[in-house]
């Protein structure tokens, strides 16, 4: 949790640090990913379950619907499954689109960056368990910040030419924002009871 702020706030050291590193795929997964992700669903679903969620538009037409405990457990297993997938495939069209553009890349520089990327949203997921706040503020302000730490992070990880590296972070991020948010739209559409699982 803590490289997510030293990120966003001394991007480019932190990206060069963490390229560098020789820590392996599990290790990495295991231990940076899936603890910030299970810490904001963990602070997210505490939220959901004893404030419940605001449902509708302004504060006239607005109620709080309370979420019973196992609706709220199986909303933040399907987040997790959907972060995993959305780091592992991401990092999978992120290593195919930097193949496709003749850069020497590994996967795991493409997990690196996909992963370390998405912190801000999974950091801002805390927030949206609080129901005065409306979960597409919290998707865009997450978007946004992961957008800048992408930014750096191409630069820094996959190292590109001056030439195609600005068309090489907007391929990235077109990925980042495709899968974040059919993630974010299929989440909110289970925790509405639009989809059933």
């Amino acid at each position: 949790m803590m490289k997510v702020f030293q990120l966003l706030f001394a991007p480019f050291t932190t990206w060069s640090g963490l390229a560098e590193a020789r820590r392996g795929a599990g290790f990495f997964l295991v231990f940076n990913l899936l603890t910030l992700a299970a810490a904001g669903s963990a602070i997210e679903g505490l939220g959901l379950y004893k404030l419940g969620l605001k449902s509708g538009l302004g504060s006239e037409g607005s109620r709080t619907l309370v979420q019973d405990f196992a609706t709220v457990l199986r909303y933040e297993q399907l987040r997790l499954a959907l972060d995993l997938a959305v780091v592992l495939v991401g990092a999978q069209f992120v290593f195919w689109v930097a193949r496709g553009l003749h850069f020497n890349c590994r996967f795991f520089q493409a997990l690196l960056l996909m992963a370390y990327s998405i912190g801000p949203l999974l950091l801002l997921r805390m927030a949206d368990g609080i129901p005065h706040i409306p979960t597409w503020v919290c998707y865009a302000v997450g978007v946004f910040l992961s957008l800048n730490l992408l930014y750096n992070g191409v630069a820094a990880v996959l190292q590109p030419d001056r030439a195609s590296g600005f068309g090489l972070f907007l391929l990235c991020a077109m990925i980042l924002l495709l899968f974040t948010g059919v993630a974010h739209f299929v989440a909110v559409s289970f925790l509405t009871g639009n989809l059933k699982y």
